[in-house]
């Protein structure tokens, strides 16, 4: 992702992407490993249920990344 940033954001941003981008990273890691506390916990939720929501929701979030990012790097090319 790194690469890509530095390829496709403008000098004058690119040092404030890279900070979020990496940033979100570590975000998103902690996110996962609390929500894992609660989809992989048989007192919360059937042990069927919950490993295939776990599922779920990452294919919605990617999905919903590969959708807003594609459009904007569509708009961008022109």
């Amino acid at each position: 992702m790194n690469s890509a940033v530095d390829e496709l954001i403008p000098a004058r941003l690119r040092g404030r992407v890279a900070l979020g981008l990496n940033g979100t990273y570590w975000l998103g890691a902690v996110i996962g490993a609390g929500m894992s506390l609660v989809l992989l916990n048989p007192h919360w939720l059937p042990e069927d249920l919950g490993w295939r929501l776990g599922f779920g929701i990452g294919a919605v979030i990617g999905l919903g990344c590969w959708h807003c990012g594609g459009s904007s790097l569509r708009a961008r090319a022109g």
